[in-house]
């Protein structure tokens, strides 16, 4: 990035990017197909499986996403969604779950099982428990769950699992 005032915020996806991604395609001769560069950390899953569901339509799937640094969460949907990946040696893309409140929710229910089945075998474990669980709010847990199950799982399946009927990506088990 050769502006560092754009990190952070700015460069996250967010709901308001769909109009900019509307407003820039307007006119364009969408028969060549669209090159999207991206750098970003991520954001709004909500907001990347609209961009994508509207670029696919758009574009009639004919998307490729250029890489030149790093497109994590959200921006790996973005990129996985396209029919090519171009990378650099020295791009990366990352994991796709969602966050919630800097944490992975996927990290969390590990986190909360794990002391589940500990307090389960040993309950003298619970004192060692306590006070790492109780950095989340109450309703955390059960957030993290609804993300997983509302974003994750149902974006992997109709936002990045197809290109007409062919199958990208094997469909993740779903084991919390």
């Amino acid at each position: 990035m050769s502006n560092p005032s754009l990190a952070g915020e700015a460069t996250m996806i967010s709901d308001a990017d769909m109009n900019g991604f509307m407003a820039c395609v307007h006119g364009m001769d969408r028969s060549l197909g669209l090159d999207l560069i991206l750098h970003t950390p991520g954001g709004v899953v909500s907001a990347a499986q609209a961009i994508v569901s509207y670029l696919r339509d758009a574009f009639s799937g004919d998307i490729r996403v250029l890489v030149p640094q790093l497109a994590m969460s959200a921006g790996t949907m973005l990129a996985c969604a396209a029919r090519t990946i171009v990378m650099g040696r020295h791009s990366s893309i990352g994991p796709f779950d969602p966050f919630l409140s800097g944490c992975s929710t996927f990290a969390v229910l590990r986190e909360f099982n794990e002391a589940r089945d500990d307090v389960k075998r040993s309950p003298n474990l619970a004192a060692f428990w306590r006070p790492i669980l109780e950095k989340y709010p109450p309703g955390f847990i059960i957030d993290c769950r609804n993300a997983i199950a509302c974003y994750t799982l149902a974006l992997h399946h109709e936002t990045l699992m197809t290109h007409g009927d062919t199958m990208l990506f094997t469909p993740p088990e779903a084991s919390f």
